[in-house]
């Protein structure tokens, strides 16, 4: 048992006493926790409250002393109690009093009150008691167990209204809790549904706007929805889709059963490569990602994403043939092909790598390629091949490799950056060139043209005798030519009168000879040239170079009628002078071999060149006598003449000149002509 003393002195205050509050910490309400219920014994007499205390000696009572109404009030304000025994007579306030004041306040009014009094004993009294409130009333001397007994029935009965009150706060606690729980869960259900509808609307407009083909499959393979993305990849519309067994579509049959155990199966899929047939009968290969929707562990549909990889794919099988053509071309050619990382390590070579060094592959890989380097030149390969590697410059250099069979022969290696989109060196590509003999050949070469150097100056110092011989020539073979022909026209002025017919005729012979002999010495000369003069070569018009030369013949041939037509003709490059002398003589030709005709025609053009793209084919067209084209061989020879010299005058050099001028020029000439059918000649020349 505990027993608690109210402080005398709040006897002393003078305040209301149900409007003070507590001014000590004091126990909770009595009982409600398991421990001891609180009962309040108030008497004036100190004797009597020992008496009270030592009658309800319980472990289970805490006894709380009040020694006056004051007190008591006190007390009943701080803290609640389970029963209150009252001794009626008192000083200031009586018990009769005091309960009519507890009764009034609501918190107390439900106290259970016995009354203790050692004067009141009348029915009257009593009456007056019970009507306070009392719900006993004991006389003093108090019969201890009487009131031990009363005393336990109102503790247990304060107990079991606690437990009844907690069970009861307990449940409104439960109900108020359940009620907002209820209200909760009705404003989470109700946010749910709406989260829900946002979630359906979000992944249906992601359905039909997603760029990604998308789908929908049943677990008896029916297709139950399809987006725009996937009808408009294929080409179908809506109802040829939905509705439909999803394996109409696919090529490779059998994939579909595996696709749709699989799923079902609560596997999903990455990247599952497929081949789908278009509505236009292509073929189209696809990457499906997919999975399964369950609900309650059941399978509801797939849903599939079907992306189109064909592009990548077939660049993928290019890039295989491609890389089988490579090599399979890389193994054939006759050079060493090989390719190395960014860092200078070779990982491949090609076949002939192997075929010549005799190594393995294993052998050959990283810097293997050093063990096949004469030791002479290695430091210098090796020096320069790490300094590519800095610059990132192509790599050249030529040195020996050493054969299994021990010898050593001349390469020209190459090598070349391969970068990717940032400028980066991913790898280098190399070739090996055997140059041996092209070496031998330059040794050669440099021994012939020693030779040559010695025979050019030979050479020049033949032609400085010839160009001397051949003007010492030109002299004393036009010396007698012109005594001949000043002698002949001599006796033709003055003796002509007196000469027959005969004489003057062998006299007329006289001077023609001569003057054909002094057109051949001309020929000759300008023949012989054309080797020896410098060229100016630059753009010339044709048009108009072969205008310049028509119209100058026809100024000799006065009495002819003749048609020349002269086309417009791109530039070409050359000497002007040179390309005037043959338009002079195939102009010339083209006059002379239609003398017979009355009315000549002559056509002037050109036409592309079918052997090169940078050069321009002319030509010049008669409808004269042509030739016998069993003979067009000789046509461009000097002295060469296909027709009788007393049918048509010439010295047989003209067309020789024509084909000496096109060499220099690095052109051609050729023709074609048909007996009474004219000729056509054609040359070409480099465009300008």
């Amino acid at each position: 048992m505990k027993i608690d003393k109210i402080p005398s002195s709040i006897g002393d205050q003078t305040e209301d006493p149900q409007s003070r509050q507590p001014t000590a910490a004091v126990c909770p309400a009595s009982g409600f926790d398991g421990g001891p219920i609180n009962i309040l014994i108030v008497d004036d007499e100190p004797k009597n409250l020992t008496v009270l205390e030592t009658v309800l000696d319980d472990p289970g009572y805490r006894l709380v002393r009040a020694e006056s109404a004051d007190q008591a009030l006190l007390a009943l304000v701080s803290e609640q109690f389970a029963l209150l025994i009252l001794d009626i007579q008192m000083p200031g306030m009586t018990g009769f009093e005091l309960a009519q004041l507890i009764k009034e306040r609501k918190k107390t009014a439900r106290v259970p009150i016995i009354f203790l009094t050692a004067y009141y004993n009348e029915d009257q009294h009593s009456l007056e008691g019970y009507g306070a409130g009392a719900v006993d009333y004991l006389h003093k001397p108090v019969n201890p167990a009487a009131l031990r007994s009363k005393v336990a029935v109102f503790a247990e009965l304060h107990r079991k209204s606690l437990t009844l009150l907690n069970e009861v706060t307990e449940r409104r606690r439960a109900e108020n809790r359940l009620r907002e729980l209820n209200e909760t869960l009705e404003q989470r259900v109700t946010e749910r549904t709406k989260a829900l509808r946002r979630s359906e609307r979000n992944l249906s407009e992601f359905f039909d706007n997603a760029s990604v083909g998308l789908h929908w499959v049943g677990p008896d393979g029916i297709v139950i929805k399809v987006n725009q993305a996937e009808l408009d990849l294929l080409g179908y519309s809506r109802e040829e889709y939905v509705g439909h067994h999803i394996a109409e579509f696919h090529v490779d049959q059998p994939i579909i059963q595996d696709i749709l155990g699989r799923l079902v199966g609560g596997e999903t899929l990455h990247e599952y490569p497929a081949r789908i047939r278009c509505k236009d009968g292509s073929i189209l290969d696809v990457l499906i990602n997919s999975n399964g929707l369950f609900e309650e562990d059941k399978f509801v549909h797939t849903r599939c994403f079907t992306r189109d990889v064909t592009r990548h794919t077939r660049a993928e099988e290019a890039l295989r043939e491609s890389e089988d053509r490579f090599r399979t071309m890389a193994d054939n050619i006759s050079q060493f092909a090989w390719s190395a990382d960014p860092t200078g390590w070779i990982f491949w070579y090609n076949q002939r790598w192997y075929e010549y060094t005799g190594m393995t592959f294993e052998e050959m890989q990283g810097w293997g390629w050093e063990k096949v380097h004469h030791p002479d030149h290695l430091d210098r390969v090796v020096t320069k091949w790490r300094q590519a590697h800095i610059t990132g410059e192509p790599w050249e250099d030529t040195f020996p490799l050493r054969g299994f069979d021990g010898t050593y022969r001349w390469f020209l290696s190459r090598a070349l950056p391969v970068r990717d989109a940032e400028g980066r060196i991913i790898r280098w590509f190399g070739t090996n060139t055997d140059i041996t003999k092209l070496r031998e050949a330059q040794a050669s070469l440099l021994a012939s043209e020693e030779r040559l150097r010695e025979q050019s100056s030979v050479l020049a110092e033949a032609n400085k005798e010839l160009e001397g011989f051949s003007y010492s020539v030109s002299h004393d073979l036009r010396a007698p030519l012109r005594t001949i022909d000043a002698f002949s026209r001599i006796v033709e002025e003055e003796q002509g009168p007196h000469l027959n017919a005969e004489a003057s005729r062998c006299l007329t012979i006289v001077r023609k000879a001569a003057a054909q002999a002094g057109e051949l010495i001309d020929d000759l000369l300008e023949f012989s040239r054309l080797g020896r003069q410098a060229m100016s070569v630059r753009s010339v018009k044709m048009g108009d170079l072969a205008r310049e030369v028509a119209d100058e013949l026809k100024i000799m041939q006065e009495g002819r009628s003749i048609d020349v037509i002269i086309h417009d003709m791109p530039p070409c490059q050359g000497d002007r002078r040179l390309l005037k002398l043959v338009w002079t003589n195939l102009l010339t030709n083209a006059i002379k071999y239609t003398k017979h005709r009355d009315e000549a025609r002559v056509e002037v053009g050109w036409m592309p060149d079918d052997a090169s793209a940078e050069a321009v084919t002319y030509y010049v067209k008669d409808d004269g006598v042509g030739f016998d084209m069993k003979y067009v061989h000789k046509l461009f020879n000097v002295f060469q003449r296909l027709h009788a010299k007393e049918d048509f005058e010439g010295t047989g050099v003209g067309l020789a000149i024509v084909h000496r001028i096109l060499a220099r020029h690095g052109g051609q000439v050729w023709a074609e002509g048909k007996v009474d059918g004219g000729a056509t000649f054609f040359f070409s020349l480099r465009k300008a």
